[in-house]
């Protein structure tokens, strides 16, 4: 049986402003016998940033992606990313090195 997520959930924002050279990370906690719902994550860099982002389930990595321009991105997901059930999702934006400073959102339900 295929999972559909309820496309009128209204789901949540959770941000996540560390200091200069200090990884961002935002930690959506494992729900009983439930799915994490991702829909949209942004981020931005005040300086060109050495960094990664990397969303992770219980510890494993499940994406990870280089990020190297200045200024706000998003990643662009077609569909939404469901996660297992039963599982924390980790969203983490590597430190982005110098005197840059990152900021991660993460829209979820």
């Amino acid at each position: 049986m295929q999972f559909r997520p309820d496309s009128d959930a209204r789901g949540t924002w959770t941000l996540h402003e560390p200091a200069a050279n200090t990884a961002a990370v935002v930690t959506l906690a494992a729900v009983e016998d439930e799915h994490h719902v991702i829909d949209e994550i942004l981020f931005s860099f005040n300086a060109t940033p050495v960094s990664s982002i990397t969303i992770a389930e219980d510890g494993t990595d499940v994406i990870v992606l280089d990020l190297v321009l200045e200024g706000a991105g998003h990643i662009p997901l077609r569909r939404p990313y469901i996660s297992a059930k039963n599982v924390a999702v980790v969203i983490t934006i590597a430190a982005p090195g110098a005197d840059s400073t990152a900021k991660l959102a993460v829209h979820s339900r």
